[in-house]
């Protein structure tokens, strides 16, 4: 039986400072594929090749303004 784990990562250091994270998805996301291969873990399409994309900051709270959900 495969268990599913989900991996919680955070950008505090160790001196309580945060790592900035600005501009620095594609390097992310070349380390989470990177992660799949080397722990043997389910694959996930890479972003760019998905055709449906997250809601924006912007959609959730004129969601959460209007109670009224985004149509996209």
């Amino acid at each position: 039986m495969i268990t599913p784990i989900c991996l919680l990562v955070n950008r505090i250091r160790f001196d309580g400072g945060v790592t900035s994270d600005s501009h620095d998805y594609r390097r992310q996301e070349t380390l989470m594929r990177a992660i799949e291969r080397e722990f043997d873990l389910r694959r996930v399409t890479p972003s760019i090749e998905v055709q449906r994309h997250a809601l924006t900051k912007g959609e959730i709270e004129e969601g959460l303004r209007t109670g009224v959900p985004s149509t996209r």
